[in-house]
């Protein structure tokens, strides 16, 4: 994991808005101290990277603004800090997650996400890892190809009887600089979200609808017990065995022949060439000669010729029936 700066504080833009009487917060994080004794790096083996208190790098004047600073890259890192009550959902409550991320050295192949925890069981700060039960995942994750800002959350499934990861299907990039960004999540109690980036709205939707897998089941799902008969035919189409060739027909026949209906206009001219230039075609704006070749004008009509059309009485078997590829 690269160098990642990030000053974590629920609400943090709320704070700015209300008066200190009226927020209601279940964390908040400024960061002005040191956070010994307030976050609690993992003591899992296979997290060894260091977090360190400090200010930003390459940043003239932030001496005073510090944050939390993954020291090691290329190293797994975590730290947890416990909230100072539980969180309560309810009727005409939203949850509101903010936080700050600075990427010193941008990501290659790593993340700057919080997690949420629940309270199954205990959760031990030596056990913290990737395993950890949470509720809720939010934040930017880069690696090669697959760079997307998380949106996940875990939902008890009573019919399943398990808890379920429902992931955003359409969730947005990560500002991969190494500039301020603030990361903002809400989710409200009519099952809504919106995810900002800089106080800018940049994904919305509802959590029943663009969450995958849904939180719905689908209207139709596979029966386990269905096969495929032994008598089906898996190509799309076949010959209808009940056509029978008549007794007169001429195989030495051309399958088309000119459309004895076609009557020739009264305006048409004979001597003209069977395409002739058409004087009204303009030369595209966009058009690149080396690109497209030499522009020609449309050709038109020209010499009369008759239409041709399938030969009377022709036969041609048609499927029977079209036939899927089989599915369960």
């Amino acid at each position: 994991r690269k160098s990642v700066t990030m000053r974590i504080g629920f609400v943090l833009l709320l704070v700015a808005l209300c008066k200190a009487t009226e927020l209601d917060y279940y964390f908040l994080e400024t960061f002005d101290n040191d956070f010994v004794g307030r976050w609690f790096p993992s003591k899992n083996a296979k997290y060894t990277g260091r977090w360190v208190w400090t200010s930003a790098s390459q940043v003239v004047g932030s001496e005073d603004d510090r944050g939390l600073l993954v020291k090691d890259g290329g190293r797994r890192s975590a730290i947890y800090s416990p909230f100072r009550r539980f969180v309560e959902g309810g009727p005409g409550k939203s949850i509101i997650v903010q936080y700050e991320v600075k990427l010193q050295n941008r990501l290659e192949c790593g993340g700057a996400y919080l997690k949420l925890l629940s309270d199954e069981g205990e959760t031990s700060v030596e056990a913290f890892d990737e395993s950890t039960p949470y509720i809720l995942m939010f934040g930017p994750d880069r690696c090669g190809s697959n760079d997307k800002v998380h949106f996940i959350f875990r939902h008890y499934n009573p019919r399943a009887k398990k808890w379920l990861e429902h992931h955003l299907t359409k969730p947005p990039r990560t500002k991969n600089n190494r500039k301020t960004h603030v990361y903002t999540l809400v989710v409200r109690p009519d099952n809504t979200f919106e995810m900002w980036i800089d106080l800018k709205i940049v994904q919305k939707g509802n959590l029943l609808t663009h969450f995958t897998p849904g939180v719905r089941p689908p209207k139709l799902v596979d029966d386990p017990t269905d096969r495929k008969p032994a008598w089906w035919v898996d190509e799309p189409k076949m010959p209808d065995l009940r056509v029978r060739k008549p007794a007169d027909w001429d195989e030495t026949q051309s399958a088309q022949i000119p459309d004895p209906k076609a009557v020739k206009p009264n305006d048409w001219l004979d001597d003209e060439p069977p395409l002739i230039p058409d004087y009204f075609a303009t030369k595209p704006e966009d058009w690149n000669d080396e690109e497209d070749g030499t522009w020609q004008e449309s050709g038109k009509r020209g010499k009369y010729r008759t239409p041709i059309t399938l030969r009377t009485g022709l036969l041609r078997t048609f499927p029977r029936c079209a036939l899927l590829p089989w599915r369960s």
